[in-house]
């Protein structure tokens, strides 16, 4: 392109070449705008999810506690959460060391170097750390998959949201590490540890609500109805009142062996969801 020289045509050429100058520094500013607010919104969704399986644990340990056959689910439930909070930390450790190296924060609250490139791919890539987050993965995604019941393994394996996305096979990078993080800056990096952080929580979320329905016991469905009397005394003397209590009793017709009932310590033979009691009255007194 020929520099003109008449001055006016110069002046144009030279506020058009700002102008997109500053079109393209907008531009920038948007993305880089953007992954924040990604960021943001990943970090609020992991506080939340977080809360939620908080809760589903406590559930479980009141479970356990109807229910103590159950008490080893209770013991996973902790394992699975101790295990997606050390990825956590772990990987948070890795996020403020990103941070450190390029510059901290600055007074908006944002990372200073958050268009820096030169920092992810020298911590991330060349120094290995981003291998190292690989490995991680698939650590703590193996061993949470081993709590899991193995009859119920292969059919959980798509529920657990932590793992390697294979896309970077098919790519030019030579690696996960590269494919990831190789020249991304600091704003772009940032999301993609809150996503993995984000990952674990809600692995945590789907083992904890596997281990809520293993703990809960069998539920029992009440399809069956009986008229019950029950007598205030077994007998009654000639001029005293008859008093008894009619009403309308649900029982299973379907527990099986699910309904144990026992009297005195024995158990009485079930069928129907009801037990017979019968005992000889070899001797007088008041019995219970």
């Amino acid at each position: 392109m020929s520099i003109p020289k008449e001055p006016r045509q110069l002046m144009i050429n030279l506020m058009y070449l700002v102008l997109t100058a500053m079109l393209a520094l907008n531009v920038s500013a948007e993305i880089i705008n953007a992954f924040f607010m990604v960021d943001k919104g990943i970090k609020k969704s992991n506080a939340i999810v977080g809360t939620a399986n908080e809760s589903i644990i406590k559930a479980i340990t009141r479970q356990v506690e109807a229910y103590p056959e159950y008490k080893e689910y209770e013991g996973k439930a902790k394992k699975a959460h101790d295990l997606a909070k050390e990825f956590y930390d772990y990987v948070q450790v890795l996020r403020d060391n990103i941070i450190e190296e390029s510059g901290g924060y600055a007074e908006d609250g944002k990372p200073a170097g958050k268009k820096d490139k030169e920092v992810t791919t020298r911590l991330l890539v060349d120094e290995g750390k981003g291998a190292e987050l690989e490995k991680e993965i698939v650590k703590v995604r193996d061993e949470l998959l081993a709590l899991v019941d193995e009859k119920d393994r292969a059919g959980f394996m798509g529920a657990l949201s932590l793992g390697i996305d294979s896309s970077y096979v098919d790519s030019e990078k030579k690696d996960w590490a590269s494919y990831n993080f190789d020249h991304m800056p600091v704003a772009a990096v940032l999301p993609m540890f809150s996503k993995f952080q984000n990952d674990a929580k809600t692995s945590e979320t789907a083992l904890l609500n596997y281990f809520a329905k293993k703990a809960e016991g069998t539920e029992i469905k009440f399809d069956s109805f009986e008229p019950v009397v029950s007598a205030k005394k077994g007998y009654v003397i000639k001029g005293e009142k008859y008093e008894a209590q009619v009403f309308l009793s649900a029982y299973s017709s379907s527990s099986g062996s699910n309904t144990r009932i026992s009297v005195n310590g024995s158990s009485l033979p079930v069928k129907d969801g009801k037990a017979k009691y019968e005992v000889s009255t070899s001797s007088t007194g008041t019995k219970k």
